[in-house]
């Protein structure tokens, strides 16, 4: 087998993984759910089950961790003369929000999650990414607007680290109300993305 065709046998198996265990959340609860339900539902081992993820928790919300990680990481890389809104633009362009799985059922998992620790974790992560984010964001801003004071530039930059992320959940809950067909004829993932951005504007006035 190629590595080629190696590759996609993972990918596949992995995503079976994904699809089944988000099934089985729905229909019998995700405390309910354990991982030798998953492996059998996906018609592989448990122990293979083990090479994709450590925990049912990671089944959730696959690859998030990654991708906010890849998104702070190519907006630091992008050069400091490039205006806020466009520097981010191009982090957009740059990060893999499409390896982020469609999840139909996350809305009626996320019910049953409300007071769950895995629900916490996820929300300690969104909140230091938004917090990272707004750092980075605010030392572009000191940069293209030195006449901003620290107050009015550190709410800017956390108003767009929090813009930036719910911008992003709502466009992608949005697109999982589509069916396969119809979400053939939007942008891309990182296109959509863009398009919502632009509704900033990248002036940042003084709020005080």
């Amino acid at each position: 087998m190629t590595s080629s065709l190696r590759g996609a046998k993972k990918e596949a198996t992995r995503a079976k993984l994904i699809e089944e265990a988000h099934q089985l959340f729905v229909t019998k609860g995700y405390s309910e759910t354990n991982i030798r339900e998953i492996a059998l539902a996906a018609g592989v081992s448990e122990r293979t089950f083990y090479r994709y993820f450590e925990t049912k928790d990671e089944l959730l919300f696959p690859n998030l961790r990654g991708v906010i990680a890849d998104l702070l990481s190519n907006l630091r890389g992008v050069d400091d003369e490039v205006q806020v809104m466009d520097a981010v633009a191009r982090a957009v362009e740059l990060t893999n929000l499409a390896s982020l799985p469609r999840m139909k059922n996350m809305r009626a998992i996320a019910n049953q999650l409300i007071a769950g620790e895995v629900v916490i974790d996820v929300v300690r992560l969104i909140v230091e990414f938004e917090f990272e984010f707004a750092a980075e964001i605010g030392r572009r801003i000191a940069i293209s607007n030195p006449y901003l004071g620290q107050l009015d530039r550190d709410t800017y930059a956390l108003v767009l680290a929090r813009f930036i992320f719910n911008a992003f959940r709502s466009m992608m809950n949005a697109r999982e109300e589509l069916d396969s067909s119809a979400e053939l004829s939007l942008p891309s993932v990182p296109e959509h993305m863009n398009r919502i951005i632009k509704l900033l504007n990248p002036e940042l006035p003084p709020l005080t």
